[in-house]
């Protein structure tokens, strides 16, 4: 069982059913399936055309072209389609975060509601309270906050609709729990699981391997993973537009190739590894933030607990409500806090290249890791 709260607050504290456990991976299935870019990219895979049939090249050269474009976009397809996973849970834990903060809003609503009555009944017996006006702004804040939460909800559903359709986006109840925990891998570890998963690696790595098929319109597939560079595509530059003649590249042109798309990946390899490092350090950050979070929260449960125990003899009212407040504030920045671990993990999962459910095939250039999942 997780406590997202360890204060005691009643939002999502609970073993979660096996089918409120799929429900982030049955979004993120059908994000996946339903990429609006990624079936595009399946249907231009699927009506690649051979040149002319008067053509001159070699029914050898023409496979390869094929194979090279096959492959190709079903990289650029997967990574797409993955894309469209990751943003799915991202809103799935973005959802879940407003759910539990309007859980709050109205515990915290129901409290000084409460403390305004008591308020009330200790004016009439003759005590006096400093500032009768606290409470009433504290309640127009609330209120205030609930409306946003609430317009958020409403366009994290609208982007949630754009992934996986408004009816199941309309409806969908998000019911995870699952608390922040420390990264069990080695940042380095993730690193090679980054640069063997890498939709775009991949992709470099088919080219590599099937350089002799390479075309304008894989060089234009290749451009959709990242800024292929010029110096490249004036080697690859176009021989024949209308691909009827076979053109036979020299051994000095196929080393300079070679060359060039190897200094490529060792580049892209690099700019990976280091985005996958800063999204490694982000996510163990904010497990420790909330872990502090945390801290505080019980802290001021606990100092809430001493000023009620005390009130009979020191009527501490004020006291009571302020601390209470605190409490309140505390319990948001929690959420805030737990939120920002689940994004930033998905984000680690975005700079890896897969969340372990998906791109199941092995990299034609590299073998696939374990996922982190």
């Amino acid at each position: 069982m997780c406590l997202l709260l360890s204060s005691g607050h009643s939002v999502r504290v609970a073993h979660a059913q096996q089918a409120q456990e799929d429900r982030p991976r049955e979004l993120a299935d059908a994000a996946f399936r339903e990429s609006r870019q990624g079936q595009v990219l399946a249907q231009a895979r699927d009506a690649w055309s051979a040149p002319s049939k008067w053509t001159l090249l070699s029914k050898k050269s023409i496979q390869q072209q094929h194979t090279l474009w096959n492959c190709v976009s079903r990289e650029l397809e997967n990574q797409a389609r993955f894309k469209s996973a990751v943003a799915a849970l991202k809103l799935h834990y973005a959802l879940v975060a407003c759910q539990m903060g309007l859980a709050l809003q109205s515990e915290a609503e129901a409290y000084v509601l409460d403390q305004m009555d008591v308020e009330e009944e200790l004016i009439e017996i003759g005590g006096q309270v400093d500032d009768t006006t606290e409470l009433k702004r504290a309640l127009i804040d609330l209120r205030d906050q609930k409306l946003q939460i609430e317009n958020q909800q409403s366009r994290l559903r609208d982007e949630l609709s754009l992934l996986v359709g408004p009816e199941w986006a309309c409806s969908y109840l998000p019911e995870e729990t699952t608390c922040p925990t420390p990264d069990l891998s080695e940042q380095c570890d993730v690193e090679s699981w980054a640069l063997a998963n890498r939709a775009e690696l991949r992709a470099l790595g088919c080219v590599r391997k099937h350089g002799d098929g390479f075309t304008e319109e894989a060089m234009a597939l290749i451009d959709g993973f990242s800024s292929f560079p010029i110096g490249l595509k004036m080697l690859w530059g176009p021989k024949d537009p209308r691909r009827l003649l076979a053109h036979r590249p020299s051994l000095d042109q196929i080393s300079q190739l070679e060359k060039g798309l190897d200094d490529w990946i060792r580049i892209r390899s690099d700019q990976i590894r280091i985005e996958t490092a800063a999204a490694y350090r982000s996510k163990s950050l904010a497990v420790e933030r909330w872990k502090l979070a945390v801290q505080k929260t019980e802290t001021l449960s606990e100092r809430c607990e001493n000023l009620k125990a005390i009130s009979d003899f020191k009527g501490n009212l004020p006291e009571q409500v302020q601390a209470g407040l605190e409490l309140y504030r505390a319990k948001a920045q929690e959420i805030e806090r737990w939120s920002q671990w689940h994004q930033a993990d998905c984000e680690l999962q975005d700079a890896i290249g897969r969340i372990g459910f998906w791109n199941a095939e092995s990299s034609p250039s590299v073998p696939a890791k374990t996922p982190l999942r």
